[in-house]
C-alpha cells in the first residue's frame, strides 16, 4: 500500500463523523496537526520543511512521553478523504526523517 493509501484507511472514520454533524468536505476551515519529536533541532528541522509547503506553525507544545518537543500547526484546507490522506502522508514522512512522531489532525465542524 501506498503511504496516501495507509493513511485513508487510518483517516476512514473522520468522513463518517463528519458527515454526521452534516458538514462540507470540500468548505476550507483551519485544519490543527500536531507533531511530537525527541530533541529540539529535530522540530525545528520538521517545522523548517512544513512551513516551505505552507504549513504554518500555531505553537510548540509539552511533551509526549519520550517526545518531550512538540509543534501544533495548521494549514488553511478542506477535509476531503483524499486530501487529508496526502496531507497527513506527507506530514508522517516529514516527522519520520526527524524520528518524530505525527499525532493526528482536528479540525472545527463547517455546516452544508
Amino acid at each position: 500500500h501506498t503511504p496516501v493509501e495507509i493513511e485513508s484507511s487510518q483517516n476512514r472514520q473522520f468522513p463518517q463523523t463528519l458527515a454526521i454533524h452534516n458538514d462540507s468536505a470540500e468548505a476550507v476551515r483551519q485544519v490543527d496537526f500536531w507533531a511530537y519529536f525527541q530533541s529540539e533541532r529535530q522540530r525545528t528541522a520538521f517545522v523548517e520543511a512544513i512551513t516551505a509547503n505552507g504549513y504554518r506553525l500555531s505553537k510548540h507544545s509539552a511533551a509526549k512521553g519520550t517526545h518531550p518537543f512538540g509543534c501544533e500547526f495548521a494549514a488553511a484546507s478542506g477535509v476531503m478523504p483524499e486530501t487529508m490522506a496526502t496531507r497527513c502522508a506527507f506530514l508522517r514522512k516529514e516527522a519520520l526523517l526527524q524520528d518524530g512522531d505525527f499525532d493526528g489532525w482536528a479540525c472545527p465542524v463547517i455546516k452544508k
